[in-house]
């Protein structure tokens, strides 16, 4: 069972013309989710971006947590504590903030 503890987008700017509709256009989107067989409490880290155009369906999964993705504009960490989740998130996300 995956459950979303944390999630944060980055808005485009006007005129952009590119990013993914959730509500409005974001040019990336950051989400901590809880992962595995509830005895054990994992988290992971996806980041999804849309600056660019995607090239398709090519994608990845990882063998580790289950993470499957469409997109080669997608990283994730995996295996990581609710602490240490949450502070890539965040570290991710303030970066937006200063632009």
């Amino acid at each position: 069972m995956v459950t979303v503890i944390w999630e944060a987008a980055e808005p485009c700017p006007p005129g952009c013309g590119r990013g993914r509709w959730v509500g409005e256009h974001h040019h990336a989107w950051v989400v901590v989710e809880r992962y595995g067989d509830g005895r054990r409490r994992t988290y992971r880290v996806i980041l999804e971006t849309y600056q660019k155009p995607a090239s398709g369906d090519e994608g990845g999964y990882c063998p580790r947590c289950g993470c499957v993705w469409l997109s080669d504009a997608t990283r994730h960490w995996c295996g990581l504590s609710r602490q240490a989740a949450l502070a890539q998130a965040q570290s991710i996300a303030v970066g937006w903030e200063r632009v």
